[in-house]
């Protein structure tokens, strides 16, 4: 048989107060490159790269008019391509 120490512990919430999850930390926004420096990062020429967006090998965002490629995009693009 339980005791009445059991059933409620001093530190313990009420039972009809909803329960707390786990706080979860947002994961930080990914790091963006520009065409220039995805260029430099693959050692070929900007248009090239241009070439890649436009043809959809190679994922960008375009943010206020710029063109923004994410380095995880960036190491998927040469993961796929890894011989």
């Amino acid at each position: 048989m339980r005791t009445a120490s059991e059933d409620c512990h001093p530190m313990s919430p009420p039972s009809f107060l909803p329960k707390r999850q786990p706080s979860v930390r947002a994961a930080p926004p990914p790091r963006m490159l520009t065409v220039s420096h995805t260029a430099e990062h693959l050692q070929m020429s900007q248009k090239t790269v241009r070439r890649l967006i436009a043809a959809g090998e190679l994922r960008s965002h375009r943010l206020g008019g710029c063109i923004r490629v994410a380095e995880d995009d960036l190491a998927s693009f040469l993961s796929a391509r890894r011989k």
